[in-house]
């Protein structure tokens, strides 16, 4: 279990916890800006949710970037690009193998 604090210009914390339970999760208190997270996969990844609802499967990183959400897997680089949308709302990430 990883824990991350995030101190920004906006006089609160943001909280990011990430484990390895089911293909990997990510859990944020809030995102202040739209976010995009990279987590190391050592199996593939077939798909992820955001809030249980499913995410696009961008063609490449650029599209990701371009995408209000949505999952860009790079195989070569174990990496799993996930594009959270702004909110103030507590988000979960879900990536499944």
């Amino acid at each position: 279990v990883n824990l991350f604090l995030n101190h920004r210009d906006h006089r609160k914390t943001t909280v990011i916890d990430a484990s390895d339970a089911a293909g990997g999760t990510v859990s944020l208190s809030r995102t202040v800006t739209p976010t995009l997270l990279r987590v190391r996969v050592d199996a593939g990844v077939s798909g992820a949710t955001l809030d249980g609802v499913p995410l696009a499967l961008a063609t490449s990183l650029g599209a990701l970037a371009g995408a209000s959400s949505g999952l860009f897997v790079d195989a070569a680089t174990h990496a799993a690009w996930v594009k959270v949308p702004k909110g103030d709302a507590a988000r979960t990430v879900v990536l499944t193998k």
